[in-house]
């Protein structure tokens, strides 16, 4: 271990000491969840913090007044367009102050959401995020590598991405040139790199290592996590060969946090039910899923007080882990049912990653719904579910125009809906074009 990342470890403790010492119990706590899933103390401390929020959230917050906290299914199953529409009525009475955090989202379904977080709820996030990273062998300080969509003025944020040891790697133009330059990064380091982010985003990196005919020296590659997005079928092979390291997949979402988590050669996602009570309901109706079937992931957050977020419908669909007597494991998903992002090409027909889209609408929180379709070289189509408004449609165009060239040909359409896929989910990119056709 060098020095800068020891140091950061030692920094972070001092300050949770400072703070109360709020991290570390929480952080023991979901590690020994996670560890028995079926010790009946742990399940006593689910079922008691389940109960909490049901009162809680039935006594501040007029969408559950009337419901029985004895009573989940007494609660409605609520999503993220209810909450839009609704959202006064979401939020707790007793949380009004200040001291919350904003979280917003474009969502993988193209539904852009706000929602807020209290302090204890904020908390609780940071001792998961630390409870899973040390599962798959890495820790505080440790030095990461973050594949996402970063904007390009970052502020402060800069600075805390250098204290917490984060190297940003902008996934919207993640070409061979960027490759290289973070593999030799890599390389040099003295730590091993903990790489996380976008599941195609690794994909794509990993190719791009290959391609290159770049070699990696032993030990500069500590983890892999893949995130946000279901990962292909080969990526755990590919990540093994190019990386020399097992692939580790998290299911999360900006709204609540991390909700599972599935080890590297493990077969199904464990459910974070340290922070989370998780139900699977039928595709069509708000009765369980059978074992074994599919069914939409609904999500009780145990700790955000400030908007309780009761039998939330994520818009993903799983399936339960089932042993061998035909019981599912309501500890375990089987699967979770993901789409990859279409690909996308800009005016001069170079391949683009997909996450420029919620990079683009992420700031739009008025618009419903959005689709892009690529109809032909150069030529889109953005679907917009949003209330009229031609200032906003024409910022919207110049900003795609800025992501996708000067000679982009961009129509901007207005619908009542975007339509359902068969699988429930809805597509926020569709791609009609390849310079291969």
């Amino acid at each position: 271990m060098t020095l800068p990342v020891a140091a950061r470890q030692t920094a972070f403790r001092l300050v949770d000491t400072a703070r109360g010492s709020r991290t570390r119990p929480a952080v023991e706590e979901i590690t020994r969840t996670l560890a028995r899933p079926g010790d009946p103390a742990s399940a006593e401390l689910h079922a008691r913090r389940l109960r909490g929020m049901l009162v809680h959230a039935a006594t501040t917050a007029r969408a559950f007044a009337g419901c029985s906290p004895d009573d989940l299914a007494s609660y409605p199953v609520t999503d993220k367009n209810i909450i839009r529409e609704r959202l006064d009525d979401y939020r707790s009475s007793a949380h009004t102050d200040g001291k919350l955090r904003r979280v917003s989202t474009s969502g993988s379904t193209g539904t852009p959401f706000a929602s807020f977080q209290d302090p204890g709820k904020v908390a609780r996030n940071s001792a998961d995020t630390i409870a899973f990273a040390r599962r798959i062998g890495y820790d505080v300080g440790a030095p990461v590598y973050y594949f996402t969509v970063w904007p390009a003025r970052r502020g402060l944020a800069a600075v805390k991405q250098r204290l917490q040891n984060v190297t940003p790697v902008d996934v919207t133009r993640l070409d061979a040139d960027q490759v290289a330059q973070v593999a030799r990064r890599m390389s040099r380091a003295g730590d091993g790199a903990n790489l996380i982010g976008y599941a195609s985003a690794i994909e794509q990196f990993c190719v791009l290592v290959r391609e290159q005919g770049i070699s990696l020296p032993s030990g500069a590659v500590n983890s892999v996590l893949a995130t946000s997005e279901a990962p292909s079928p080969g990526l755990a092979a590919l990540v093994e060969s190019v990386l020399r390291r097992p692939l580790s997949v998290r299911y999360s979402n900006i709204e609540n946090g991390i909700l599972a988590q599935r080890q590297p050669g493990a077969s199904s996602y464990q459910l974070n039910t340290a922070s989370y009570h998780v139900e699977l309901l039928d595709l069509d109706t708000d009765g369980p899923a059978a074992p074994g079937e599919p069914g939409r992931i609904v999500v009780t957050d145990l700790f955000n007080r400030a908007m309780p977020f009761v039998r939330y419908d994520t818009g993903d669909v799983g399936y339960w882990h089932v042993g061998a007597d035909g019981q599912a494991d309501t500890s375990r998903l089987a699967g979770i049912e993901g789409r990859r992002s279409d690909l996308i090409y800009d005016a001069d027909d170079a391949l683009l990653s997909t996450h420029f889209v919620a990079k683009v609408m992420n700031e739009y929180v008025d618009v419903r719904q959005y689709q892009l379709v690529q109809t032909g070289q150069g030529a889109y189509t953005v679907r917009l579910n949003a209330p009229q408004d031609v200032a906003r449609d024409e910022r919207i165009a110049a900003d795609f125009r800025r992501e996708l060239g000067s000679g982009a040909q961009l129509t901007i359409e207005h619908t009542d809906e975007i339509p359902l896929l068969a699988s429930g989910k809805r597509r926020r990119i569709i791609s009609n074009w390849s310079p291969d056709r």
